[in-house]
C-alpha cells in the first residue's frame, strides 16, 4: 500500500537509485562488508600517491557510502519506534551500534549497546523486505551472536513468508512515523489513540488506517467489522491546528464504500474550526493526561478526568493547561461550583514509591489563570502534610464493582478502592485489584475475628443474566502474594465453583435496606432479596430504588396470599423519614405485579390504596 510520505518516497528512492558504480560497490562482491562497513581501511594495492594526481577531478579513492536506505523514524505495529541512522538503531528500549550494511540485500550488522537489558554487547542481524503493496518489515534474525562475523554469518529471515518466517513469528511492520500519532482525550470526554495502523476509540470503534500524510493531516481507515457504525466501510480523517497550535480533527467520511472514495471525499474546511466539518465543528483533541479516567479517592470522593476537565463530587474545573512531565494543571473553577465559582485552580499529582497516585488542588481561589501557574505548590516528598498543611489525596480507579450491597446470605457489604466492610464487623484492607478481570487482594484487619492481619483472595463475577456474584476464594493467606498465588474460584460454577461451595450473590443495597419498626410495632427486615415482616417474608426478584418500588414472591408459607406476587413502595418526607406501602400484595404472577396501580407517593395519609402509608424507623438505635 502507497503510504503517502516524504520519508517513504525518499527510501524508494535510495533503494532504486543507485548508481553503476555503487551497485558495483554494493551488491557484486560475495563479500557481505562490500556496502559498507564503519571500520573498512583503504589497504588496496593502489596508493593514493601514485601517478593520479589526488588533487582534484580524477581522485580515485573510495566515495562517502550510500546513506542506509532504512534510515529514519518508524512507528511498528506492536506500538514502538524506531530511530535509525547510518551508525545506530534505537528501538526505544534497546540500542544498537550499525558496524554494516547492504541496502540492496536489506540487511544491517550491530553491536548490541552495552546498556541493553538482553543481549549486552553481543551481535544482532537485522534484515528488512518489502510485501506487494510495498508496505515494509523487518525481523532480528539473530540477537545473540558472539561476534560480529557470527551475526553476518547467521541464518537469514525468510522474505517470502512475512507470517512465520522470522524464526517461526511474523516479520514486524514498520511505516514512517507521523506527528499526529499517539493518545488524546477529546473536546466531548472521549479518549483516542493514533498510530500508525489504528485510529481506536473509547466508544470501541476502531479503524484500520491503509495510508496517511502527516503534512496534509489526513488518514484513511477501514472501518473495523465490529464497529457499530458503517462497519466494513471506508473513512477519511483529517487534523489541523488554530493559530495557538491546538489540535483538531474531523472525521470528513465515515461511510465510503472503498478506499479510494475515503480518498476522494469532500475535505473538510480547516479555516472553519466552528462549522467545517460537514457543518459541525471540529473536535478539539489534546494530550491525554496520566490522571485522565474516572478516580475514586480515599474519602470516598468520585473523580472524571480529562486533558479538559477534572469533576469531582463538589464542582467541574475546566483546564487551561497542563504539563505531564512535571504533573500539574490549572483549571477555572466551574460557574456553578459551590465554592469559588469562576476562580481559578491548580491541581497537582504525584506517585508513591507504589506506584499510587495521590492529588493536590494547591491553589482553589486565585483570581486568573496566571495567578494559579504561580501560586506556591505542593511538596511531593510528605504526601502527609505537603498540600498545604493537610495530606495529598489518594486516587485509584474506578472499578465496576465499587458500591453497597446486599448477599444473599443476609449481609451488607461496602467496597470500595481502598476497602471491603461487610455487616459482621469484618473489614478487610485492599491493596491491589483487577475490575476487568475481577479479583480483589486485600488483607484482613487487625480487629477481624478470624484471621485478623492475614491475606484475602475475592472474585467477583456475573452469570448470563448479569446478576453478580463473589467468592473470598482465600482467606488466610501469610502474605500479599500468597493470596495473589492462590488459587482462583470457578466463575463457570456458580453452584459449587467457591472452594466447593456456591459463590454468593450480590446485589445493590436499597435505600431501605436494614432492620426496621413500623408505627404499629412491626418488625421489618429489608434486604434486595427478602422483606421480612411479623406475617411472612416476601422473595425479591427486582427492584428500582431510582423510582422506589419493589416487586416480590410472598413466601410459600405465608398466612395471606402464599405464592402470590407484591408490590411494595416506599418514599421519604420533608423530613427525611421514610414510609412504604404495599401497593400490590395478590397478583397472579410477577408481571401483574409490576403492572399493578401504584401508591400516592403525595398523599401519605391516605395514599396507599386508601390507606395511609406506614411509617418507618430505624430498629438500630
Amino acid at each position: 500500500m502507497y503510504l503517502k510520505s516524504t520519508q517513504t518516497i525518499l527510501l524508494f528512492s535510495l533503494l532504486t537509485a543507485c548508481t553503476e558504480e555503487e551497485n558495483i560497490k554494493n551488491s557484486t562482491s560475495t563479500d557481505p562488508t562490500s556496502d559498507w562497513t564503519s571500520d573498512a581501511d583503504d589497504t588496496g594495492d593502489t596508493d593514493d600517491t601514485g601517478d593520479i594526481d589526488d588533487t582534484g577531478d580524477t581522485d580515485t579513492g573510495d566515495e562517502e557510502p550510500a546513506d542506509l536506505a532504512l534510515a529514519g523514524h518508524w512507528a511498528d505495529n506492536w506500538g514502538s519506534y524506531h530511530m535509525i541512522d547510518n551508525v545506530l538503531w534505537d528501538s526505544g528500549w534497546a540500542l544498537y551500534n550499525i558496524t554494516q550494511y547492504d541496502n540492496e540485500s536489506g540487511w544491517i550488522i550491530a553491536q548490541n549497546d552495552v546498556t541493553n537489558f538482553y543481549n549486552p554487547e553481543l551481535w544482532s542481524k537485522f534484515e528488512w523486505t518489502t510485501d506487494d503493496d510495498g508496505e515494509f518489515y523487518y525481523c532480528q534474525s539473530a540477537y545473540a551472536e558472539a561476534d560480529e562475523q557470527a551475526a553476518i554469518d547467521a541464518s537469514g529471515a525468510d522474505a517470502s513468508d512475512l507470517a512465520t518466517g522470522c524464526g517461526g513469528f511474523g516479520w514486524t511492520q514498520m511505516r514512517p512515523f507521523a506527528s499526529f500519532f499517539g493518545s488524546y482525550d477529546d473536546s466531548w470526554g472521549s479518549q483516542h489513540t493514533v498510530s500508525a495502523f489504528k485510529w481506536s476509540s473509547s466508544g470501541g470503534n476502531v479503524h484500520h488506517i491503509s495510508q496517511y500524510d502527516d503534512e496534509a493531516g489526513w488518514i484513511i481507515a477501514q472501518n473495523d467489522s465490529s464497529n457499530v457504525y458503517s462497519p466494513d466501510l471506508w473513512s477519511k480523517f483529517e487534523l489541523t491546528a488554530d493559530t495557538s497550535g491546538a489540535l483538531y480533527y474531523c472525521q470528513s467520511a465515515y461511510a465510503e464504500v472503498d478506499e479510494q472514495a475515503a480518498i476522494d471525499a469532500p475535505g473538510a474546511d480547516p479555516t472553519d474550526l466552528t462549522a467545517g466539518c460537514g457543518g459541525f465543528g471540529w473536535t478539539a483533541l489534546r494530550n491525554t493526561l496520566p490522571l485522565t479516567g474516572s478516580w475514586v479517592d480515599n474519602y470516598g470522593g468520585n473523580h472524571a478526568i480529562d486533558a479538559f476537565g477534572w469533576t469531582m463530587d463538589y464542582g467541574s474545573f475546566h483546564i487551561s493547561q497542563a504539563d505531564s512531565s512535571m504533573g500539574w494543571l490549572v483549571a477555572q473553577n466551574d460557574s456553578n461550583n459551590g465554592y469559588n465559582p469562576d476562580l481559578w485552580s491548580k491541581f497537582e499529582w504525584t506517585t508513591d514509591s507504589d506506584g499510587e497516585y495521590y492529588y493536590c488542588q494547591s491553589a482553589y481561589a486565585e483570581v486568573d489563570e496566571q495567578a494559579a501557574i504561580d501560586a506556591p505548590g505542593a511538596d511531593a516528598t510528605d504526601l502527609t502534610a505537603g498540600c498545604g498543611g493537610f495530606g495529598w489525596s489518594q486516587l485509584r480507579p474506578f472499578a465496576s464493582f465499587f458500591g453497597s450491597y446486599d448477599d444473599s446470605w443476609g449481609s451488607q457489604h461496602t467496597v470500595s478502592a481502598f476497602n471491603w466492610a461487610s455487616s459482621d464487623g469484618s473489614t478487610y484492607h485492599i491493596s491491589q485489584y483487577d475490575g476487568d478481570a475481577g479479583w480483589i487482594i486485600a488483607q484482613n484487619d487487625s480487629n477481624n475475628t478470624y484471621n485478623p492481619d492475614l491475606w484475602s483472595k475475592f472474585e467477583i463475577a456475573s452469570d448470563s443474566a448479569g446478576a453478580l456474584y463473589y467468592c473470598q476464594s482465600a482467606y488466610a493467606e501469610a502474605n500479599e502474594q500468597a493470596a495473589i498465588d492462590a488459587p482462583g474460584a470457578d466463575a463457570t460454577d456458580l453452584g459449587t465453583g467457591c472452594g466447593g461451595f456456591g459463590w454468593t450473590g450480590l446485589r445493590d443495597s436499597l435505600p431501605i435496606s436494614g432492620s426496621w419498626v413500623d408505627n404499629f410495632n412491626g418488625n421489618h427486615t429489608i434486604s434486595a432479596y427478602s422483606w421480612s415482616m411479623d406475617y411472612g417474608i416476601f422473595y425479591v426478584s427486582q427492584s428500582d430504588s431510582s423510582m422506589g418500588w419493589l416487586v416480590a414472591q410472598n413466601g410459600s408459607n405465608n398466612d395471606y396470599n402464599a405464592d402470590l406476587w407484591s408490590k411494595f413502595e416506599w418514599t421519604t418526607d420533608s423530613n427525611g423519614t421514610h414510609y412504604y406501602c404495599q401497593s400490590a400484595y395478590a397478583e397472579a404472577d410477577e408481571a401483574a405485579a409490576i403492572a399493578a396501580p401504584g401508591a400516592d407517593n403525595t398523599d401519605l395519609t391516605s395514599g396507599c390504596s386508601g390507606f395511609s402509608w406506614s411509617e418507618l424507623s430505624s430498629a438500630v438505635q
